[in-house]
């Protein structure tokens, strides 16, 4: 096993590259998905403005507008409406607006018009004043609906109040998610880019070094078969792979604790470790392709980035055009997303998942297959 220990060597003298992708990897999870997890449960809640109220008409109609703003929003005490009060108050944040009702306001109520009795004195251009004043027209605006069918205004307050306290509960029952999706799924969707640089930029230095010309004529010609050294790299290669699959499942494990001893954890660890075939196969065709450090780390970044941004990863699929989806059918790492998908949605492993599991094996073996006619050319002329 004397090759298996000198894989290893030489790979712990590269180890820095692959550090370097799981810390960046670990900074994206700490630093920007888990902090910003969790919050879409309050992305519908309602805007609500401060306001000041100063009531200068005291009669029961502007009594019922009054109830009506502070249920829709929340009223902020100002003791007096005076011109440097007011700046202050607003200047400060204190009070989003401050809304005077003036003298008249109740005998006039079935004018369409009501600015010359309703003042609103806000700071210009923020979103939620012109929502709070979109609800006080919209409140005169029934008021007059229901004067004109008739009601008289105690009852056309009463019905406007009423109207306003109705509210919808809404229910998905469609297994779109509307491109939302879990933190778990981006944990493991990342992990696509990341698992693909690592492996071509930390292994594929390492391959290159048994492949090179004076090496083989030495093993050619010494007892020692290649067949035997083909065999220990191609362990080392897949033992790199497991404990890079190690690594993550660990990372999981410490993020999610729980929810990886589930039917959908475990199936994204299998996921994981069919997707790591891939990556180590594309470390080993890389290692056919480029000759240097330099071209490892091009060849990672343009594979990774290129089939992240096409299949899934950084841009959710349903965000990606009919064409982008077809071609990323060519792609691994599109088969790797869409299991991760699944995973996201079901409490246990559909069959789906498997066959798209079973897709990315296929691709790891087409990719080997294609550096091994690589490397047998590149030899044939090598010896011609």
């Amino acid at each position: 096993m004397q090759v298996f220990k000198s894989y290893f060597k030489i790979l712990n003298k590269k180890k820095g590259s692959m550090l370097m992708y799981i810390g960046i990897f670990a900074g994206i999870i700490f630093g920007f998905i888990l902090p910003n997890s969790g919050k879409t449960e309050d992305e519908y809640k309602s805007m609500k403005c401060k306001f000041a109220w100063f009531d200068y008409d005291q009669t029961a109609e502007s009594e019922e507008l009054f109830l009506y703003l502070d249920h829709a929003h929340k009223h902020a005490e100002l003791k007096t409406d005076t011109t440097e009060a007011m700046q202050d108050s607003l200047f400060n944040r204190n009070t989003d607006c401050i809304v005077r009702i003036k003298k008249g306001y109740a005998n006039h109520l079935d004018k369409e018009d009501l600015s010359d009795y309703i003042e609103i004195v806000a700071i210009p251009n923020r979103s939620k004043v012109e929502l709070f004043e979109s609800g006080v027209n919209k409140y005169i605006s029934y008021l007059n609906a229901y004067f004109a069918a008739g009601y008289d205004r105690a009852e056309a307050a009463a019905q406007v109040n009423e109207l306003f306290q109705i509210r919808t509960n809404v229910t998905m029952i469609s297994e779109d998610h509307g491109g939302k999706h879990s933190t778990r799924y981006t944990f493991f969707s990342y992990l696509g880019w990341i698992f693909v640089v690592m492996m071509i930029e930390g292994v594929s230095p390492v391959l290159i070094v048994y492949d090179k010309k004076e090496l083989r004529e030495r093993i050619a010609s010494s007892a020692y078969k290649y067949s035997n050294m083909t065999k220990e790299i191609l362990l080392g290669t897949i033992v790199t792979g497991f404990l890079g699959c190690a690594v993550f499942a660990v990372g999981g494990c410490f993020v999610f604790r729980k929810e990886m001893f589930t039917a959908a954890g475990l199936g994204n660890l299998l996921n994981m470790v069919c997707y790591m075939f891939v990556a180590m196969a594309l470390a080993f065709l890389a290692s056919k392709i480029a000759r240097n450090e330099e071209g490892f780390s091009m060849i990672g970044n343009i594979v990774s980035l290129g089939m992240a941004f096409l299949s899934g990863i950084f841009v959710p699929v349903e965000f990606l055009g009919a064409g982008v989806i077809k071609l990323a059918h060519f792609l691994p790492a599109y088969w790797y997303v869409k299991v991760v998908d699944l995973l996201d949605y079901e409490a246990k492993i559909p069959s789906e998942a498997f066959v798209y599991m079973g897709i990315e094996v296929l691709f790891a073996a087409a990719i080997i297959t294609i550096a091994i006619v690589i490397d047998r050319t590149r030899n044939h002329r090598l010896v011609a």
